[in-house]
């Protein structure tokens, strides 16, 4: 279930068609596809919620929000809309809605720091010329500001994650969003929709690399090394972070398509079907303590060989050995 709903409303709302378009093209279709999928979704039992409704109140107001919503946006759509702007704000409107829930400590607060969130990003996308990549990875940072926080929490001692402990979660996850995004010159011209989304990836097998190790080291032992949660929880972010320069790595070397990004996103599903099967089918019951380490070593070794194979070399790195090339050719020509 990792990433699952997140990737149910990208694959339902922008196809990769929609993102391969030139930045300047007018995607208002799929703007208004983002926000329809938004109110249908989201808004429409999170607008009642907010309001503090209650039985055929809450009803009426959850039927008609977003039909209500998809006129506003209509109404906002009269001038073209790039791809960012579109994906801005379908984006904004889903870490709004979890920073705004953990913010206030309710379901409360989704909608409306999800429509202020909604509007912001794409704002900041029309005026800085944002690409739907530079967009994913601030939605990745806002993801990983959820994770940081709870990492750091349970490492230095923390035992229960309260609501002062989400909020601060919330705070961290809205600065490691928007920082970089506000003080960023422009657009990334060389990154992907495909590689912003696989740096999301590599963040969170990084994350789950060495406590899977620890995991497996554990059930060797028969449950009695007697780990700290710390310790877990320090490997966890340790692996992460040393995941994020290689991921970042990878994308800068690679180009990979909103396609590749998904087969990615879905194999660890398909490795855990693998590698579950084969032990269920060899009856060792020694396989299952080699578990974690087997699952983990066949996930990584498939999504750096997939990451490769799906595909194209950087046109950045193409460019610059071109432009070498005519430099070194200049020079020999001069007389």
């Amino acid at each position: 279930m990792r990433g699952s709903v997140l990737l149910i409303l990208l694959l339902a709302s922008h196809p990769a068609g929609a993102w391969a378009a030139k930045p300047t093209e007018d995607q208002r279709a799929w703007f208004l596809a983002g926000q329809a999928l938004l109110g249908l979704s989201l808004y429409s039992w999170g607008v009642p919620t907010s309001l503090g409704l209650t039985e055929d109140a809450a009803l009426g107001v959850g039927l008609m929000t977003p039909p209500a919503w998809f006129g506003i946006s209509f109404l906002q759509s009269t001038h073209p809309i790039s791809a960012g702007e579109a994906y801005g704000a379908f984006a904004g409107g889903i870490t709004g809605f979890l920073q705004g829930a953990y913010l206030f400590g309710s379901p409360r607060g989704g909608a409306p720091v999800s429509i202020a969130e909604n509007l912001l990003d794409r704002w900041l996308a029309r005026k800085k010329g944002l690409r739907p990549a530079d967009i994913q990875r601030k939605a990745n940072r806002s993801l990983f500001g959820f994770y940081h926080l709870t990492a750091l929490y349970f490492l230095l001692g923390g035992s229960a994650f309260g609501t002062d402990q989400a909020r601060a979660a919330a705070a961290l996850s809205l600065l490691e969003g928007y920082i970089p995004l506000m003080t960023a010159r422009g657009a990334d011209p060389h990154a992907t929709f495909g590689d912003a989304l696989m740096e999301l990836r590599y963040g969170v097998l990084g994350a789950e690399a060495l406590p899977l190790l620890l995991l497996t080291a554990d059930l060797l032992d028969d449950g009695e090394a007697g780990i700290d949660r710390r310790v877990y929880w320090g490997l966890s972010l340790a692996g992460h972070l040393a995941a994020l320069p290689l991921g970042r790595k990878m994308t800068q070397n690679y180009d990979l398509s909103f396609g590749g990004a998904v087969v990615n996103f879905l194999l660890p599903a398909l490795v855990h079907g693998f590698t579950a099967g084969v032990g269920v089918l060899s009856g060792n019951e020694g396989y299952w303590r080699f578990y974690p380490a087997i699952f983990l070593l066949t996930d990584a070794t498939l999504t750096l060989f997939l990451h490769r194979h799906l595909a194209q070399k950087a046109r950045v790195k193409n460019s610059s050995l071109s432009f070498i090339l005519f430099c070194a050719w200049q020079r020999r020509s001069r007389p």
